[in-house]
């Protein structure tokens, strides 16, 4: 009986001291709001403890307030912390304007009845100029003393003696380890990351990370300097894909659940994935990430005959797959591609090769061009 009993003991222990798994939220950041995007929100199946809401735009002293759908987030059953996208590195908008347009928005939803868990700024401050971002800040606090605030924050801020003081300004904060610094070094990277939340848990303050589920298209100059970075934007000429891997990000959260993070609250992505969103990763890709499903892609060639055959490549699994060349029956005289797909080598030995990096999402289709034999 005592042994049993200290058996119970202990395991309860045990469990008392298991750290809290962590609990995922979503970035809500589409300008425009789609039927795709109301469905996905009332959809009860998604992962998501919270959506965090793009609000407000502002760049400079400008601001645009976006056109929410208050209905769908009432629907969705879940909180919502509205955020506010500041441009620029130096804050030249005043705090009691964004505290005004924050405080209009936030009203406006609660009246839909929609729970308001607070209000977020996402602003890429200059590391020199955190004394005044947290200045600012404290104003923004005056002007919402009833709201819970938070910030996004940068790695580049580690270095900075000034950060403590600006996180005591907010009741917690997002760390984006995600960024462009060069196409070749892609979006995200577990280790590195990894090194900047051990760092930021140090700081003793309550936090986010935040980690991307889409991809950006990257401009260059002729130096190789980026110069452009389109995350939702038509690609500008020239502009080279940059792709986060779901690999590395389930990398790091497996990372994550073996350090035990003090002070980590949860992963906030960016963004809510539809399968509309070509620069979204596919929700079944996200969902698996979290889930810790085994991450796997295939991509099979389908062959419809008449006349002529037609050529079709078809993805499975649960993460996009890159295209590969596809070879044409030896026997096929006549034959042509798709584009951006195109037509190589001689007749008896042809191939439809890619000619741009060509990704299928899961469940993909692509028709990429046709034979026809003797």
């Amino acid at each position: 009986m005592l042994r049993t009993l200290r058996w119970l003991l202990l395991s309860l222990l045990a469990a008392c001291s298991a750290p809290a798994p962590l609990v995922h939220e979503a970035y809500v950041w589409q300008r425009a709001w789609s039927e795709p995007l109301r469905a996905a929100l009332i959809d009860p199946t998604q992962p998501f403890a919270v959506w965090r809401v793009l609000a407000l735009e502002a760049t400079g002293q400008r601001s645009v307030a976006i056109a929410i759908d208050a209905h769908a987030l009432a629907l969705s059953g879940k909180p919502v912390r509205i955020v506010a996208r500041i441009e620029g590195a130096r804050l030249t908008i005043a705090a009691t304007d964004v505290a005004q347009q924050m405080a209009h928005a936030a009203s406006m939803l609660r009246g839909a009845g929609v729970n308001v868990d607070g209000i977020e700024i996402d602003h890429d401050c200059a590391t020199a100029a955190l004394p005044h971002y947290a200045q600012w800040l404290g104003a923004l606090r005056s002007a919402l003393p009833d709201e819970r605030l938070s910030i996004t924050a940068l790695p580049t801020w580690l270095d900075s003696p000034r950060l403590p003081e600006l996180l005591e300004r907010v009741e917690h904060s997002v760390l984006q380890v995600h960024a462009v610094a060069h196409p070749r070094e892609g979006l995200f990277d577990a280790a590195r990351a990894r090194n900047w939340v051990r760092r930021y848990a140090e700081l003793g303050r309550p936090f986010y990370v935040a980690l991307p589920a889409y991809h950006v298209a990257v401009s260059l100059d002729a130096a190789g300097a980026v110069v452009g970075v389109a995350a939702e934007e038509a690609d500008a000429p020239g502009a080279t894909e940059v792709r986060s891997d779901p690999v590395q990000a389930a990398t790091l959260l497996h990372l994550l659940g073996d350090d035990d993070v003090r002070g980590l609250i949860g992963i906030v992505w960016f963004r809510l994935p539809l399968a509309s969103d070509r620069r979204a990763w596919h929700p079944r890709t996200l969902r698996a990430v979290i889930a810790g499903d085994p991450l796997a892609a295939a991509v099979r060639t389908e062959t419809t005959t008449d006349l002529t055959t037609q050529f079709t490549l078809r993805a499975s699994g649960n993460i996009d797959q890159l295209a590969g060349p596809v070879e044409l029956p030896a026997n096929c005289r006549y034959a042509d591609a798709t584009p951006p797909f195109a037509l190589d080598g001689r007749p008896g030995a042809w191939r439809l090769v890619p000619q741009v990096p060509v990704w299928l999402k899961p469940d993909e289709r692509r028709e990429i061009g046709w034979c026809r034999r003797d």
